[in-house]
């Protein structure tokens, strides 16, 4: 079951309105599978308030989407770089990419493991 190629999983956390352009452009590098999670969290931008029917509302997260994939050790660069570019606004709050190595990778669909 060992498997010769190398994989990395690429984690980020950026602005929902970004996703549609960062998963449309790993498609366009051919990344076969991308799961994306709402997610709130809380980070250098601290909280926000807002006035919603007449009344303050104070949040202390911001919403966000996590997007991950797993790709060939090779390919993580141009990942990263592609969700880089599609993120970045140049504010506070753009987000985190962190990579971590993956073992193994197996298809539940295949029986043998492979």
């Amino acid at each position: 079951m060992a498997n010769a190629i190398s994989w990395i999983r690429v984690t980020a956390i950026v602005r929902p309105q970004r996703m549609d352009q960062i998963c449309d452009g790993l498609a366009e590098l051919g990344v076969g599978g991308v799961t994306v999670s709402e997610v709130e969290g809380v980070g250098q931008q601290r909280g926000y308030s807002t006035l919603r029917s007449g009344a303050w509302y104070q949040s202390a997260s911001h919403p966000k989407v996590q997007i991950e994939t797993i790709v060939a050790a090779d390919d993580a660069d141009r990942v990263v770089a592609l969700v880089t570019s599609n993120a970045a606004t140049g504010e506070m709050g753009d987000g985190k990419i962190w990579l971590e190595p993956v073992l193994q990778v197996v298809s539940i669909r295949e029986e043998d493991g492979s």
